[in-house]
């Protein structure tokens, strides 16, 4: 990864859907009738505000509420908000019934769900040394982290996991808890990282990674180096600010004494009033221009958190999945989800794509979608080959020699996962239990995949085909 040196504001989230158009283009994604014909709940806001959806889940201190959202004349989509109820002045509640036929109703749309950050500052974190080294630790409902960087970073990071798992309960509801929550390792440096993947004795070259043994999540990037430097960057703007505003006192203070000289030069009060106004205009101008190229640079630095970060969130965001799957939604020991789905899912939350406080799911993986239609342009793999194959070669964070194949694989695997989940909706509910039930798996992974899609396995590839080879980035 790349070593930049930055500042970011982690304001984080799923980004707005104009990916609307995405969706626009499956038959499933029908506009709703009016939102007028739909009974919604409310959350009423302290501050005022007011969100109109339905309440999604709820917690001791916390609730998720998703927004239904319909903009003239587009598709409807939702935000899903995470809010303390400490903000909350009053929620207008459905009936249970009606409130279960509105998330039922609600369901088909959940593919086209902005997800918005919570805030740093709402976090609990608890501090305690370890072997002589000050770590932050977060305990939440769905993981806890153990983090060796400084609080600040480690808030930034725990926004940003939390997000992922809002998405992960958006898409694939669970349907359990494990024993013990989850745990995320966050390391301060690489080097820590590494260090500890040694004593481990782990091969492993990707920046975050699922021990399914320990129920633990390991990520690393330099992320101290980034607090340091983001730290003297504050300081430096600090003492610019500053030094500016001392010019301005000094300026004013001096603005007398230029009024006494220009009456002793015997300049008429008009005449003084309009040089007085002309050197406050341009000291203001010059001040302003000071203070917006600290705010630009500011601004700037904000935005290299998610570039210091992006490897790493990028393999987190994957290897969390896993997590979720084996611990919230599918046990191994109990279900048989196909290799080629696990990691195309995976994929899915990995290319989330962050736009200021969004997360946004739908969007199609550049790199993997490039990478699949060149292959289904000039050698296709059978999707019957896929199916039947139980340990198609995927990298797993280790060196692979064959690794055009692995590449191949995970372009299917994305391709296929994505088709599935955001074009025909069939990744959640109960047509995916039974898919990846026992039961199942006594049929033949082809048989199990056409009772999974309702379609014959080469209409469903035609199909496939085409709207992946027809899907466009940004559309």
């Amino acid at each position: 990864m790349a070593r930049a040196f930055l500042v970011c504001s982690l304001c984080i989230v799923v980004a707005s859907l104009t990916a609307a158009r995405v969706c626009a283009q499956s038959p499933k994604a029908s506009t709703p009738a009016a939102l007028g014909a739909w009974k919604l709940e409310e959350l009423l806001l302290k501050d005022g505000k007011v969100y109109k959806g339905v309440v999604q889940d709820e917690r001791e201190y916390d609730l998720d509420f998703a927004e239904i959202i319909q903009p003239m004349g587009k598709p409807m989509y939702g935000v899903l908000r995470w809010v303390n109820k400490k903000e909350v002045r009053d929620i207008k509640r459905l009936g249970k019934e009606e409130h279960q036929e509105l998330l039922e109703r609600f369901e088909q749309f959940r593919n086209r769900t902005v997800i918005e950050a919570g805030r740093m500052e709402e976090l609990l974190l608890k501090s305690d040394e370890v072997g002589g080294k000050q770590h932050h630790l977060y305990d939440g409902p769905w993981f806890r982290v153990d983090s060796t960087t400084d609080e600040e970073t480690t808030r930034r990071c725990v926004v940003r996991i939390e997000q992922i798992f809002r998405a992960y309960r958006m898409l694939l509801p669970p349907k359990g808890r494990p024993p013990e929550p989850l745990t995320v390792r966050l390391f301060g440096s690489l080097d820590e990282y590494r260090a500890e993947l040694r004593r481990l004795k782990l091969d492993i070259k990707n920046p975050a990674f699922y021990s399914t043994r320990q129920r633990t999540i390991l990520a690393g990037s330099d992320l101290n180096t980034y607090a340091e430097h983001l730290t003297e960057i504050r300081r430096h703007h600090a003492e610019l600010r500053q030094t500016w505003q001392k010019l301005d006192r000094d300026f004013q203070l001096g603005i007398q004494d230029s009024i006494v000289k220009m009456k002793a030069g015997g300049l008429l009060p008009d005449e003084i009033t309009a040089e007085v106004r002309l050197l406050k205009a341009r000291f203001k101008d010059q001040l302003d221009a000071e203070f917006n190229k600290i705010t630009e640079q500011d601004r700037r630095n904000d935005g290299k958190f998610a570039e210091v970060t992006a490897q790493m969130f990028a393999q987190l965001y994957h290897e969390a999945f896993h997590a979720w799957l084996d611990n919230f939604v599918y046990a191994r020991s109990r279900q048989n989800v196909p290799r080629w789905l696990n990691e195309g899912l995976a994929q899915v939350f990995e290319s989330g794509k962050l736009d200021g406080q969004s997360l946004r799911l739908d969007a199609p993986a550049p790199a993997q979608l490039a990478l699949l239609q060149e292959e289904l342009r000039r050698r296709p793999l059978q999707l019957e080959d896929l199916l039947e194959a139980e340990n198609l070669p995927f990298l797993d964070g280790h060196v692979q020699e064959n690794q055009r194949s692995a590449g191949r694989n995970y372009a299917y695997a994305w391709g296929l996962a994505w088709y599935l989940t955001f074009h025909e909706q069939k990744t959640a509910g109960a047509a995916l239990d039974q898919y990846v039930s026992q039961d199942s798996s006594q049929l033949t992974p082809v048989a199990r995949f056409e009772k999974f899609t309702g379609k014959k396995l080469a209409q469903f590839e035609k199909d496939w085909r085409r709207t992946m080879l027809d899907l466009r980035v940004g559309k």
